[in-house]
């Protein structure tokens, strides 16, 4: 009976449905994070930290703040909602995860906000559950590309989950250069 039960709960513990639904992306006030961020021109370290509740996708969200800039997220259900980021604001919300659907393809219809201007805009979103490489050793993650068409440019933001860590993997890319990259150093703290 015990072996079953210890089984059973090892099962879980390495399956990311069986994970609370913020588990992917923990959104507590106070946690913080730490990213190794490359450009062209630059590497630095970067810190982001939850800094306040604030209403995020017509429920209870979350401010975060990092020296890029902020991020506005919110689980609602089993989704998390993206509004906004260092550099454009979507309207209405963006469903980023589905941690019911892992390997899903949806799309998004909406307006962005971007650099004072409007602009309707489709993006593509794909999620796929996948392994990934985590001080050297592999674990399920949860992977989530949006793609978009802006200014006759291909642009995708692909982006890793791992549970109970948040964030490990950022790449912004422009008709497939790598712009920018993020790492995960260490967090949430």
């Amino acid at each position: 009976m015990i072996r079953k039960l210890i089984y059973a709960l090892s099962i879980c513990l390495t399956c990311t449905s069986c994970l609370k639904n913020d588990a992917l992306m923990p959104l507590e006030i106070g946690n913080k994070w730490s990213y190794y961020v490359r450009t062209a021109l630059q590497s630095r370290v970067e810190n982001l930290e939850v800094i306040k509740q604030m209403p995020v996708a017509d429920t209870t969200g979350y401010l975060l703040e990092s020296e890029s800039g902020i991020l506005q997220l919110a689980w609602k259900k089993n989704i998390l909602y993206l509004q906004e980021t260092p550099a454009i604001r979507f309207i209405p919300a963006i469903p980023w995860i589905d941690t019911k659907n892992e390997n899903s393809e949806r799309e998004w219809k909406g307006n962005i906000l971007f650099l004072g201007k409007e602009y309707p805009l489709s993006i593509n979103i794909q999620q796929e559950k996948t392994p990934y490489n985590h001080n050297g050793t592999k674990v399920k993650s949860i992977r989530s590309t949006l793609h978009f068409e802006h200014n006759e440019k291909s642009i995708e933001l692909i982006t890793w989950f791992l549970p109970e860590i948040g964030i490990v993997e950022q790449q912004h890319r422009t008709n497939q250069i790598l712009d920018i990259s993020q790492e995960y150093l260490s967090g949430p703290n």
